[in-house]
């Protein structure tokens, strides 16, 4: 019965990590067309934002996104200005420093000094936006769930991984950890192994396309 209960929470903790990974995958897909517009502003008018969508390609989707920015609660649409609220405004900052720290890894070697940080968390019941909203966050940033509430990863990560915790107030549900011994570790260097090949392989398949072009 307890290798049951063993077998049954490893799955739904697979299953939920790659859910976590979906979301971010959608939210990136989505929001990207609205990030650098909403970055950094106060307020919009309706007329900026219809000059905007006539230059975009897929005018339907980039509206749709638009509207799911507001359903969400990212957006006020008021008085024929669109403002960004406070939890659009920290996301609209995650989204973007999360796209330069991607397009800097594009270009430069991920460091890796040899142990992994580890990121612990426990988040009360009545916060459970809090917990997935740091869920994805470290999902975005590459980490592992070793558990539900424990996450890994051998990268050096950017300062900016660290502020955006401060910036979301999710760091006072966190203890961070280095070591260099991790239990489980076999399965972590596989992973990440995989991970780095799969880089390498896209960074590849992007050249060839540029080479072709």
């Amino acid at each position: 019965m307890l290798g049951e209960r063993k077998r049954y929470n490893k799955t739904m903790t697979g299953v939920r990590w790659k859910g976590y990974i979906a979301i971010a995958r959608d939210a990136e897909r989505w929001a990207n067309h609205w990030i650098d517009f909403f970055y950094g502003v106060k307020r919009v008018a309706d007329e900026e934002v219809e000059k905007f969508l006539a230059d975009e390609e897929k005018k339907r989707y980039s509206r749709q996104s638009l509207e799911r920015l507001i359903a969400r609660g990212f957006l006020d649409h008021q008085d024929n200005t669109y403002i960004p609220t406070k939890e659009g405004t920290l996301f609209f900052k995650r989204r973007k420093i999360l796209e330069e720290v991607k397009q800097r890894r594009k270009k430069e070697k991920i460091k890796r000094d040899g142990r992994y940080r580890l990121v612990s968390f426990d988040v009360p019941g009545g916060a459970s936006s809090e917990r997935d909203t740091l869920r994805r966050l470290l999902a975005e940033f590459g980490f592992y769930p070793l558990q539900k509430s424990v996450w890994a990863s051998p990268d050096c990560l950017p300062e900016e991984f660290w502020q955006l915790l401060i910036d979301l107030d999710l760091y006072k549900y966190c203890s961070v950890m280095l070591a260099e011994i991790v239990e489980g570790a076999e399965k972590l260097e596989e992973y990440f192994s995989e991970r780095s090949t799969g880089d390498r392989q896209k960074k590849r398949s992007e050249g060839n396309k540029k080479d072709k072009a």
